[in-house]
């Protein structure tokens, strides 16, 4: 919990630093954030991973900021820890034709060594693991589909490819189109 929470300041440190220098009041705001709303609440009693991805992704962004690619690919090895909520994300962040090599390589390398040592793993998720996280996971496909049955799954497959189609009229490259990659991965988690 405290390597989390450090981290996750440091982060949104670093990212008020080079989108918000000099306001004292809003790092002020954001810290507050971070710490009191409820998600980040829940992120620190139910020790959650937000604080930790909070970091990778704000370093990644801050590494595409910095031209940094071969950085930026590294730090997305965090998607595979959820990749669920790294969908839109990923699909933002290799659209940099630097940085797809590397996070793809990076990433084939951890399931290659990880499947190397363990090499059921596949197997016992798929068959243990999937079928319960998907059928009931956190997202706004199965709220909908529990408020509103099937015709809400529909919906909620509507709202993540509309919500892809602004995101698209953002196009691939600078802070706005960054930005509204990572809304998107976060409300069409699915």
């Amino acid at each position: 919990m405290f390597l989390g929470v450090a981290v996750a300041a440091i982060a949104l440190r670093s990212l008020l630093g080079a989108y918000l220098p000099g306001r004292a009041f809003e790092h002020g705001l954001f810290g507050l954030a971070l710490l009191v709303t409820p998600p980040g609440f829940h992120a620190q009693i139910l020790g959650q991973w937000a604080f930790l991805f909070l970091g990778a992704v704000a370093a990644g962004v801050l590494a595409l900021r910095a031209d940094r690619p071969v950085r930026a690919g590294v730090l997305s090895l965090a998607f595979l820890l959820k990749p669920q909520l790294f969908v839109f994300t990923a699909i933002r962040f290799f659209t940099h034709r630097r940085i797809a090599p590397v996070g793809l390589a990076a990433g084939a390398a951890v399931i290659g060594l990880s499947t190397a040592l363990f090499p059921h793993w596949i197997t016992a998720w798929l068959t243990d693991v999937g079928p319960v996280r998907i059928v009931r996971s956190a997202s706004v496909l199965v709220a909908l589909g529990d408020i509103f049955g099937p015709v809400g799954v529909t919906a909620g497959y509507a709202l993540i490819l509309a919500g892809a189609f602004v995101a698209t009229r953002f196009g691939v490259r600078g802070d706005a189109s960054l930005a509204v990659w990572l809304a998107l991965s976060s409300a069409g988690a699915i």
